[in-house]
Protein backbone atom coordinates (compact mmCIF):
# COMPACT_ATOMS: atom_id res chain seq x y z
CA UNK A 1 0.00 0.00 0.00
CA UNK A 2 1.31 3.09 -0.97
CA UNK A 3 2.54 5.43 2.08
CA UNK A 4 0.69 9.10 1.57
CA UNK A 5 2.17 11.18 4.45
CA UNK A 6 3.61 14.45 4.54
CA UNK A 7 7.12 13.44 5.41
CA UNK A 8 7.27 11.62 1.93
CA UNK A 9 5.94 14.38 0.06
CA UNK A 10 7.50 16.67 1.38
CA UNK A 11 10.84 14.48 0.48
CA UNK A 12 9.48 15.02 -3.32
CA UNK A 13 9.30 18.45 -2.99
CA UNK A 14 12.47 18.86 -2.12
CA UNK A 15 13.96 16.74 -4.93
CA UNK A 16 11.77 18.44 -7.51
CA UNK A 17 11.36 22.14 -6.23
CA UNK A 18 13.27 24.72 -8.62
CA UNK A 19 13.37 27.99 -6.97
CA UNK A 20 13.09 29.69 -10.84
CA UNK A 21 9.25 28.11 -11.11
CA UNK A 22 6.40 29.87 -10.23
CA UNK A 23 4.36 26.39 -9.07
CA UNK A 24 2.01 26.93 -6.13
CA UNK A 25 2.30 24.42 -2.92
CA UNK A 26 -0.94 22.92 -4.38
CA UNK A 27 0.97 22.21 -7.12
CA UNK A 28 4.11 20.67 -6.07
CA UNK A 29 2.33 18.67 -4.00
CA UNK A 30 0.50 16.91 -6.29
CA UNK A 31 3.48 16.92 -8.67
CA UNK A 32 5.17 14.47 -5.71
CA UNK A 33 2.39 12.66 -5.48
CA UNK A 34 2.19 11.47 -9.09
CA UNK A 35 5.78 10.57 -8.37
CA UNK A 36 5.02 8.72 -5.11
CA UNK A 37 2.19 6.90 -7.17
CA UNK A 38 1.44 7.15 -11.09
CA UNK A 39 -1.90 5.35 -11.08
CA UNK A 40 -3.13 8.29 -8.84
CA UNK A 41 -6.31 10.03 -11.19
CA UNK A 42 -6.88 14.10 -10.92
CA UNK A 43 -9.62 13.61 -8.50
CA UNK A 44 -7.60 11.74 -6.25
CA UNK A 45 -4.69 13.75 -6.43
CA UNK A 46 -7.13 16.72 -5.86
CA UNK A 47 -8.50 14.86 -2.75
CA UNK A 48 -5.57 13.90 -0.97
CA UNK A 49 -3.38 17.60 -1.92
CA UNK A 50 -6.12 18.74 -0.29
CA UNK A 51 -6.04 16.53 3.00
CA UNK A 52 -2.02 16.72 3.03
CA UNK A 53 -1.58 20.83 2.53
CA UNK A 54 -1.48 21.42 5.99
CA UNK A 55 0.84 18.57 7.10
CA UNK A 56 3.39 19.37 4.00
CA UNK A 57 3.47 22.92 5.62
CA UNK A 58 4.11 21.93 9.30
CA UNK A 59 6.72 19.89 7.25
CA UNK A 60 8.50 22.76 5.28
CA UNK A 61 8.32 24.95 8.26
CA UNK A 62 10.30 22.51 11.01
CA UNK A 63 12.29 22.12 7.79
CA UNK A 64 13.36 25.55 8.02
CA UNK A 65 13.40 26.06 11.68
CA UNK A 66 16.05 23.19 11.66
CA UNK A 67 18.16 24.49 9.13
CA UNK A 68 17.80 28.08 11.31
CA UNK A 69 15.83 29.69 9.26
CA UNK A 70 13.02 31.84 9.50
CA UNK A 71 9.31 30.81 8.88
CA UNK A 72 7.86 32.61 5.89
CA UNK A 73 6.46 36.43 6.63
CA UNK A 74 2.46 36.42 6.86
CA UNK A 75 2.75 38.68 3.91
CA UNK A 76 3.64 35.49 1.77
CA UNK A 77 1.52 33.01 1.30
CA UNK A 78 1.63 29.52 -0.58
CA UNK A 79 -1.67 30.11 -1.82
CA UNK A 80 -0.48 33.25 -3.96
CA UNK A 81 3.28 33.30 -4.11
CA UNK A 82 6.02 31.56 -5.12
CA UNK A 83 7.51 28.43 -3.04
CA UNK A 84 10.80 30.27 -3.33
CA UNK A 85 10.01 32.35 -1.03
CA UNK A 86 9.25 29.84 1.62
CA UNK A 87 12.12 26.60 0.60
CA UNK A 88 14.29 28.49 -1.95
CA UNK A 89 15.63 31.63 0.56
CA UNK A 90 16.64 29.17 2.58
CA UNK A 91 19.66 27.99 0.77
CA UNK A 92 21.69 29.41 -2.40
CA UNK A 93 22.07 26.86 -5.47
CA UNK A 94 25.34 26.52 -7.25
CA UNK A 95 23.28 28.05 -10.44
CA UNK A 96 21.58 30.80 -8.84
CA UNK A 97 22.53 33.90 -10.47
CA UNK A 98 23.61 37.20 -8.71
CA UNK A 99 20.23 38.64 -8.65
CA UNK A 100 18.46 35.66 -7.04
CA UNK A 101 20.91 35.09 -4.17
CA UNK A 102 20.95 39.10 -3.51
CA UNK A 103 17.08 38.46 -3.22
CA UNK A 104 17.41 35.07 -1.30
CA UNK A 105 19.99 36.88 1.67
CA UNK A 106 17.88 40.04 1.74
CA UNK A 107 14.50 38.02 2.23
CA UNK A 108 16.51 36.34 5.32
CA UNK A 109 16.40 39.41 7.04
CA UNK A 110 12.81 40.32 6.69
CA UNK A 111 11.36 39.07 10.12
CA UNK A 112 14.23 40.70 11.75
CA UNK A 113 13.68 44.47 10.07
CA UNK A 114 9.52 43.91 10.78
CA UNK A 115 10.40 43.29 14.48
CA UNK A 116 12.62 46.06 14.40
CA UNK A 117 9.81 48.50 13.46
CA UNK A 118 8.13 47.87 16.94
CA UNK A 119 11.18 48.68 18.68
CA UNK A 120 11.30 51.74 17.32
CA UNK A 121 10.19 55.14 19.00
CA UNK A 122 7.05 57.23 18.06
CA UNK A 123 9.17 59.88 16.40
CA UNK A 124 11.62 57.74 14.10
CA UNK A 125 8.34 55.33 12.80
CA UNK A 126 7.43 59.25 12.14
CA UNK A 127 10.11 59.83 10.37
CA UNK A 128 10.14 56.34 8.92
CA UNK A 129 6.76 56.68 7.27
CA UNK A 130 7.73 60.58 6.01
CA UNK A 131 10.90 58.42 4.40
CA UNK A 132 8.46 56.11 2.39
CA UNK A 133 5.99 58.54 1.42
CA UNK A 134 9.04 60.44 -0.03
CA UNK A 135 9.98 57.07 -1.66
CA UNK A 136 6.58 56.80 -3.07
CA UNK A 137 7.04 59.95 -5.02
CA UNK A 138 5.44 62.04 -2.39
CA UNK A 139 7.05 65.89 -2.28
CA UNK A 140 7.30 68.73 0.92
CA UNK A 141 6.33 65.79 3.54
CA UNK A 142 5.89 67.98 6.77
CA UNK A 143 4.74 66.77 10.18
CA UNK A 144 2.80 68.38 12.52
CA UNK A 145 2.37 69.39 16.41
CA UNK A 146 1.61 66.67 18.43
CA UNK A 147 -1.95 66.80 18.98
CA UNK A 148 -3.53 63.87 21.02
CA UNK A 149 -7.32 65.14 19.34
CA UNK A 150 -6.16 64.89 16.02
CA UNK A 151 -4.96 62.00 13.76
CA UNK A 152 -3.04 63.94 11.54
CA UNK A 153 0.85 63.31 12.33
CA UNK A 154 2.12 64.08 8.30
CA UNK A 155 0.92 66.12 5.36
CA UNK A 156 2.53 67.20 1.48
CA UNK A 157 1.74 66.81 -1.66
CA UNK A 158 1.38 64.05 -4.48
CA UNK A 159 2.28 65.31 -7.69
CA UNK A 160 -0.43 64.52 -10.10
CA UNK A 161 -0.88 64.31 -14.26
CA UNK A 162 -2.55 67.34 -15.62
CA UNK A 163 -5.19 68.71 -15.44
CA UNK A 164 -4.85 68.02 -11.79
CA UNK A 165 -1.14 69.67 -10.87
CA UNK A 166 -1.19 67.61 -7.40
CA UNK A 167 -2.99 66.11 -4.73
CA UNK A 168 -3.01 67.31 -1.10
CA UNK A 169 -2.21 64.23 1.17
CA UNK A 170 -2.12 63.61 5.08
CA UNK A 171 -0.74 60.63 7.15
CA UNK A 172 -0.79 58.97 10.42
CA UNK A 173 1.21 56.69 12.16
CA UNK A 174 1.18 54.24 14.86
CA UNK A 175 3.56 51.38 15.86
CA UNK A 176 0.46 49.13 17.47
CA UNK A 177 -2.40 46.80 15.71
CA UNK A 178 -5.19 49.54 14.47
CA UNK A 179 -8.79 48.81 14.39
CA UNK A 180 -11.63 49.94 13.50
CA UNK A 181 -12.43 53.78 15.20
CA UNK A 182 -8.92 54.52 14.67
CA UNK A 183 -9.22 54.18 11.14
CA UNK A 184 -12.99 56.04 11.03
CA UNK A 185 -10.94 59.02 13.60
CA UNK A 186 -8.67 59.02 10.08
CA UNK A 187 -11.34 59.13 7.55
CA UNK A 188 -12.83 62.10 9.85
CA UNK A 189 -9.37 64.00 9.18
CA UNK A 190 -9.56 63.41 5.57
CA UNK A 191 -12.75 64.87 5.44
CA UNK A 192 -12.27 67.79 7.85
CA UNK A 193 -9.01 68.80 5.32
CA UNK A 194 -11.15 68.57 3.02
CA UNK A 195 -13.75 70.99 4.53
CA UNK A 196 -10.80 73.35 5.23
CA UNK A 197 -12.00 73.14 9.00
CA UNK A 198 -10.70 75.93 11.45
CA UNK A 199 -10.14 73.08 13.78
CA UNK A 200 -7.02 72.13 12.14
CA UNK A 201 -5.37 75.48 11.34
CA UNK A 202 -3.32 74.54 14.94
CA UNK A 203 -1.34 71.73 13.06
CA UNK A 204 -1.57 72.66 9.31
CA UNK A 205 -0.63 75.73 7.99
CA UNK A 206 -3.25 77.71 6.54
CA UNK A 207 -2.16 77.68 2.74
CA UNK A 208 -1.84 73.62 2.61
CA UNK A 209 -5.41 73.76 4.39
CA UNK A 210 -7.09 76.69 1.95
CA UNK A 211 -5.83 74.75 -1.28
CA UNK A 212 -8.53 73.77 -3.79
CA UNK A 213 -7.34 70.19 -3.97
CA UNK A 214 -8.27 66.40 -3.83
CA UNK A 215 -7.38 65.44 -0.50
CA UNK A 216 -5.82 61.50 0.16
CA UNK A 217 -4.86 59.57 3.27
CA UNK A 218 -2.16 57.65 3.90
CA UNK A 219 -1.90 55.35 7.33
CA UNK A 220 0.98 52.94 8.75
CA UNK A 221 1.32 51.00 11.32
CA UNK A 222 4.05 48.44 12.24
CA UNK A 223 1.74 46.03 13.26
CA UNK A 224 -1.32 44.90 11.07
CA UNK A 225 -4.75 46.23 10.61
CA UNK A 226 -7.86 44.43 12.83
CA UNK A 227 -9.95 42.32 10.36
CA UNK A 228 -12.36 44.57 10.44
CA UNK A 229 -10.78 47.09 9.00
CA UNK A 230 -9.54 44.28 6.52
CA UNK A 231 -13.02 43.56 5.56
CA UNK A 232 -15.27 46.59 6.16
CA UNK A 233 -16.27 48.42 2.72
CA UNK A 234 -15.42 52.00 3.92
CA UNK A 235 -17.98 54.94 1.98
CA UNK A 236 -14.45 56.62 1.25
CA UNK A 237 -12.14 54.10 0.87
CA UNK A 238 -10.47 55.22 -2.36
CA UNK A 239 -9.16 58.15 -0.45
CA UNK A 240 -7.12 55.86 1.96
CA UNK A 241 -3.56 54.08 1.38
CA UNK A 242 -2.78 51.59 4.24
CA UNK A 243 0.39 50.16 4.72
CA UNK A 244 1.12 47.46 7.35
CA UNK A 245 4.32 46.10 8.91
CA UNK A 246 4.80 43.67 6.16
CA UNK A 247 4.60 46.39 3.49
CA UNK A 248 6.71 48.65 5.43
CA UNK A 249 9.62 46.21 5.89
CA UNK A 250 9.19 44.80 1.68
CA UNK A 251 9.96 48.59 1.14
CA UNK A 252 13.06 48.84 3.13
CA UNK A 253 14.72 45.37 1.46
CA UNK A 254 13.91 47.10 -1.62
CA UNK A 255 15.44 50.13 -1.16
CA UNK A 256 18.12 48.35 0.88
CA UNK A 257 18.24 50.89 3.99
CA UNK A 258 20.67 49.69 6.12
CA UNK A 259 21.43 46.33 4.92
CA UNK A 260 25.15 45.84 3.94
CA UNK A 261 27.43 44.23 1.37
CA UNK A 262 26.34 41.12 2.50
CA UNK A 263 22.93 41.54 2.90
CA UNK A 264 22.68 41.91 6.62
CA UNK A 265 20.64 44.49 8.57
CA UNK A 266 22.18 46.40 10.83
CA UNK A 267 19.68 47.78 13.47
CA UNK A 268 22.17 50.28 15.15
CA UNK A 269 22.81 51.89 11.91
CA UNK A 270 19.25 51.44 11.17
CA UNK A 271 18.84 53.83 14.44
CA UNK A 272 21.47 56.33 13.52
CA UNK A 273 20.36 56.94 9.55
CA UNK A 274 16.62 57.79 11.08
CA UNK A 275 17.91 60.00 13.45
CA UNK A 276 19.81 61.98 11.21
CA UNK A 277 16.54 61.76 8.95
CA UNK A 278 15.19 63.93 11.85
CA UNK A 279 16.39 66.91 10.10
CA UNK A 280 15.07 66.41 7.12
CA UNK A 281 11.67 65.58 8.92
CA UNK A 282 11.64 67.77 12.20
CA UNK A 283 8.67 67.97 14.69
CA UNK A 284 7.67 71.15 14.80
CA UNK A 285 7.77 73.40 17.90
CA UNK A 286 4.45 74.29 19.70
Amino acid sequence: MVNYNSINIFKEILDIFDVKSVIKLEELIKLSLSKIDKNLVSIELDEITYKMKGGVTKQINKYLEENNQKKIPPIFTWSVSYPGRLIGRCHILKDDKAEIIQLKKIWLEFNKIKSCLKEIDENQFEILSCLILDIKGCEEIKRTVRKRDKAIDFFGYLPFQEPIEKIKIIGGATRSNVGDPKIREFFRSITMVEMKSRELRTILPEPFLEADLFVLGYFFTADKYSDVVETAKYEDRYKLYRYNGDQMTSIICKKGICIDDDFQFDYDDFIEYLNKLDEAYPLPSR
